[in-house]
């Protein structure tokens, strides 16, 4: 038999994962079981003004629905991921939902870290974000994480939708910088293929090869474990 190395794996908010269930269908029960009344939509501009996917959930939602905002581009800058936590902030969400790619994705789950730490310039996102000391030390200085719960339905294949860490990209220095605490993942992940039709090919088939190549790093990683080994050999 071989040696298990003692490690640990420690999960997150994620308590739900839907799979083929329509999104619209998907997040309304989830807003009603939870009983939340200003659900605040974060979705793809292509899907808000290309589609009727947006409309049909704000339809399912009725009068839970709060708001809805568009506009983040690729990498999620920090300025657009202020303008949705400022949005989300005047409609009193109680649900922030995120309807889209990976930076949609990443925005929502920063964005309700935003509202719990009262951000409200991009200068006051630095004493959140996760940074390397000269001595190659990985510190998150966030211990106090959001209370307002993220549903994600994701329309590519990175696989952001299943973790805690999140990125923004400084737009003075051009890095992305990480945001990290268990709060932060969704407490729902849809899965539902009829809404990513939309998705472009070239789209679709890179952010499955990032999947990849997650899955390869995890497998090739000193630090992972036979958990979460097992999950990467699954997912190639």
């Amino acid at each position: 038999m071989s040696e298990i190395t003692p490690s640990e794996l420690r999960f997150t908010r994620t308590e739900r994962v839907t799979m083929g269930v329509p999104t619209a269908e998907a997040i309304a029960d989830q807003a009603a079981k939870m009983g939340c009344n200003k659900v605040f939509l974060l979705a793809s501009t292509t899907l808000r003004e290309q589609t009727g996917e947006i409309g049909l959930i704000e339809a399912a939602l009725g009068d839970r629905h709060a708001a809805t905002f568009s506009g983040i581009a690729p990498h999620a800058p920090r300025s657009d991921v202020l303008k949705a936590a400022d949005a989300a902030r005047a409609a009193g969400a109680d649900l922030i939902v995120s309807v889209g790619g990976g930076s949609v994705t990443d925005s929502a789950k920063i964005v309700a870290l935003l509202i719990k730490h009262d951000v409200r310039s991009v200068e006051a996102f630095e004493p959140l974000r996760t940074f390397v000391t000269d001595a190659g030390e990985v510190i998150n200085p966030i211990t106090i994480g959001p209370d307002i719960p993220v549903i994600c339905v994701p329309t590519t294949l990175s696989g952001g939708e299943f973790n805690a860490l999140s990125g923004a990209t400084d737009e003075v220095t051009q890095h992305k910088q990480g945001y990290e605490h268990r709060n932060m993942a969704p407490v729902m992940v849809v899965l539902d293929p009829a809404i990513t039709r939309h998705t472009p090919e070239w789209l679709w088939l890179s952010t499955g090869v990032r999947s990849v190549d997650h899955a390869v790093e995890t497998l090739s990683s000193y630090q992972s474990n036979d958990f979460a080994d097992g999950l990467a050999e699954s997912a190639l």
